[in-house]
């Protein structure tokens, strides 16, 4: 069994139009995934935001098993002023 305490990034881990760093939440160490300044700040609204690669590709061999993850969304008060947060968790 593999278990990655992300809490930093693992090794060989791949960020794809994200920006991955150590951070707190809520008392907690955790790793905050973000989009890229490039994506933030030049993406086009209904066009760069949609089906977009962003994501954090975490080397695992997986067959049969569970993982077990925790997700937080929040603004960082990075787009404008009318944006909203979400987390979203797909398989």
């Amino acid at each position: 069994m593999t278990t990655y305490a992300l809490d930093r990034l693992p090794n060989g881990a791949v960020p794809h139009g994200v920006t991955p760093e150590p951070a707190v939440h809520d008392g907690r160490a955790c790793l905050r995934v973000e989009l890229t300044d490039a994506i933030t700040y030049d993406g086009k609204p209904g066009v760069d935001y949609i089906d977009q690669p962003t994501f954090l590709a975490v080397p695992a061999d997986f067959e049969v098993g569970s993982i077990s993850v925790g997700i937080a969304g929040g603004l960082n008060h990075k787009g404008p002023s009318d944006a909203r947060a979400f987390a979203r968790h797909r398989c």
